[in-house]
């Protein structure tokens, strides 16, 4: 498994997620669609969930999106995983999975 550490997403994180939405064609079809980021950002702030950025070796190498209980079911709820180009097909999803918390 891939040692990896993640922190809360800030703003100056935008630039690191446009570059991996520009490598994610298929997830910028179906969920970004024609909106602006930030504003696709903010449709999920009523959900009460985290945007996290993941790190290997203080760089970052993936994002993701959970909410700890949805409002549909109470139970943990992943919306998003998008893990650079370059570092794909490591296991960085797996291990962002299981660090993600489980009610």
């Amino acid at each position: 498994m891939v040692k990896i550490a993640s922190r809360p997403f800030k703003r100056h994180d935008l630039a690191f997620f446009q570059e991996i939405i520009s490598d994610s064609a298929k997830w910028q079809k179906r969920e970004l669609r024609n909106h602006a980021l930030e504003e696709y950002m903010r449709v999920y702030e009523e959900l009460s969930g985290e945007w996290r950025v993941w790190m290997e070796k203080d760089l970052p190498v993936s994002i993701s999106y959970h909410v700890p209980v949805a409002p549909s079911n109470q139970k943990p709820w992943l919306g998003t995983i998008l893990v650079k180009a370059s570092e794909r097909r490591r296991g960085v999803s797996a291990t962002i999975i299981n660090h993600l918390p489980k009610n």
